[in-house]
């Protein structure tokens, strides 16, 4: 039997959900279910429930419970991931092979490498398009884990905020590259890891030193 998941931004405890506008149009109108079949719907807190459904009313369908799963982390630690932006399809996979692994965060990173402009306009859009991508991967992988997303920040600007949490947690802080892949399986991580992933170009020297100078491992 094919497993229909839906992400829902609300409360999964009650019994009954109404579901309205694009929920309705694509489990009436796409999907074609009909009453007395399931759906299984998730939301932000690693919980997922069977549901059935009722009844469909206009522009709505009704959904009753009938068991609730407490899903477990897809990793032991939390992982935050400060991902350089780069442009279109890359960002787009990044984002969801992330998902799909189970970060806890993803931070969208502005560098030194990034020679286009990008106005708050344009990067609020781009959150909109990256939070249903995040959706979709969760959907698709039966993760009911979704990561937050947090609006672009500089790189800079994330480290010197990293070292200050170590004032207070034990973090891991890596540096993903082509040429120390290898050596994570040896690396001994505390329960909050920070990975960066930098652009294309790779991080300038400017940025290597900086990450250094704020422990970051290579």
């Amino acid at each position: 039997m094919k497993k229909y998941r839906f992400f829902v931004n609300k409360n999964l405890l009650d019994i009954n959900f109404y579901l309205f506008d694009d929920y309705y149009y694509k489990i009436r109108n796409i999907l074609k279910l009909k009453i007395g079949d399931y759906v299984f719907l998730f939301n932000d807190i690693d919980i997922e429930i069977k549901s059935i459904i009722i009844k469909y009313g206009f522009n709505y369908v009704i959904v009753k419970k009938l068991e609730t799963f407490f899903l477990k982390k897809e990793l032991p630690f939390y992982l935050n991931l400060g991902y350089v932006i780069s442009k279109n399809l890359h960002m787009e996979f990044a984002i969801q092979k992330a998902t799909e692994l189970g970060v806890t965060n993803i931070i969208p990173l502005l560098s030194e490498r990034i020679n286009y402009h990008l106005s708050y306009h344009l990067l609020e859009k781009k959150m909109i398009h990256w939070n249903n991508i995040i959706i979709d991967a969760c959907r698709q992988s039966n993760s009911s884990h979704v990561p937050k997303l947090y609006f672009p920040v500089h790189l800079y600007k994330w480290i010197k905020y990293l070292y200050y949490l170590k004032n207070f947690l034990t973090i891991t802080n890596i540096i993903f590259s082509l040429d120390n892949i290898n050596n994570f399986k040896y690396l001994k991580c505390s329960k909050y890891v920070n990975a960066i992933i930098g652009p294309e170009g790779g991080f300038t020297k400017n940025e290597l030193f900086f990450l250094k100078y704020y422990y970051f491992n290579q």
